[in-house]
């Protein structure tokens, strides 16, 4: 390919080595995929466009930037000094800055492509200290999940504290019945003494049951939602600020769901947790069209063998998504037999 662009005069060679490997400061762009390429044809952004657009916007300013210093190395006389600069200004006239790179090791934007604010893992205490309320939909992502790590440790402690109390108290009552052993009456009060070790002893297993309970179960719900209740007396403005910001990212994930499900021809897309009904329409690449009581429902990862259009289904999805239960509608025929066909008719 490149000796037929040497024959042609044509100043493009193709070279498939890394950027770094050729010595580049540009970065690579990431590969889009035919779904975010055919939503960012139909106007509507996705993440990874809008990264490879921060990707080409950075590139260009290198770019930019190189193409001055050679015009400029060009018009300066040989004798002639350089301008004077500073080194931070000389740094970002060289190398502007990058974009904060993510695993991919390009930018992390959101909705309105504006970096976010740096959000520490003490969210809540870091909310009080913002004179700034009105978050971007990235900011809202990140200070949700910053929410749920630090609910999800408040809890692991109180799972902790639980086990800790039950193992104190098991220790005392095993102390408890040995000294009571120690204490064993000859002849009168052995009954007494029977009925008080026992009762000790019963303690003791309840107990025990309870902490074998408490470990096996690990951190349950229950152990968030007394996370949540400490929590929420300690921060109550900034709770009820994270379920407005809930409230507003379901908003916006319903919006976005929508606005795909519009590009594929379906009036939305199946949710977790849902139950759908109704008859399969088509079903194509993009996956499988069924008419409900909601709309046009558009079902994207389930196997197209397992429908036939025309027929009706019942879809159920599990609370994660990641599993759905479908069940096809039974036809139930009357038939009539031969002879009641020709005794109506002599009727």
């Amino acid at each position: 390919a490149n000796e037929y662009l040497a024959e042609h005069n044509i100043d493009v060679r193709i070279d498939h080595r890394s950027h770094k490997d050729r010595g580049l400061d540009t970065l690579p762009t990431v590969k889009m995929g035919w779904q975010a390429t055919e939503l960012e044809r139909k106007g509507i952004r996705t993440d990874v466009g809008d990264q490879n657009r921060a990707i080409k916007a950075y590139n260009a300013q290198l770019e930019q930037r190189q193409h001055e210093e050679n015009s400029l190395k060009k018009q300066q006389k040989p004798n002639q000094e350089p301008p004077i600069s500073t080194q931070k200004e000389k740094d970002s006239q060289t190398h502007p800055q990058k974009p904060s790179p993510n695993a991919t090791e390009t930018p992390k934007l959101n909705k309105n492509n504006q970096s976010n604010r740096d959000v520490p893992d003490n969210v809540l205490e870091w909310l009080k200290t913002q004179s700034r309320k009105n978050f971007n939909i990235g900011e809202v992502k990140e200070i949700l999940k910053k929410a749920e790590q630090q609910v999800n440790e408040l809890a692991k402690s109180i799972f902790e504290q639980q086990k800790q109390s039950l193992v104190k108290k098991s220790k005392s009552l095993l102390e408890q019945i040995e000294q009571q052993k120690a204490k064993e009456p000859l002849f009168f009060g052995k009954d007494k003494w029977k009925t008080t070790l026992d009762k000790t002893i019963d303690e003791y297993k309840i107990i025990k049951e309870k902490f074998d309970t408490l470990k096996n179960n690990g951190v349950t719900e229950q152990h968030q939602e007394q996370a949540l209740e400490r929590l929420e007396q300690q921060y109550p403005r900034e709770i009820k600020l994270l379920r407005r910001m809930e409230e507003r990212l379901e908003q916006y994930k319903q919006e976005q769901q929508i606005k795909i499900a519009k590009s594929y021809g379906a009036d939305l897309l199946a949710q977790a947790g849902q139950h759908y009904h109704g008859k399969i329409i088509k079903v194509t690449d993009k996956g499988i069209y069924q008419e409900t009581k909601q709309g046009t429902v558009l079902h994207m990862g389930l196997k197209a063998e397992d429908f036939s259009v025309g027929k009706s289904y019942s879809i159920n999805y599990t609370k994660d998504g990641k599993q759905a239960e479908v069940q096809q509608d039974i036809e139930i025929r009357t038939r009539t037999s031969k002879s009641q066909d020709r005794h109506k008719g002599r009727d």
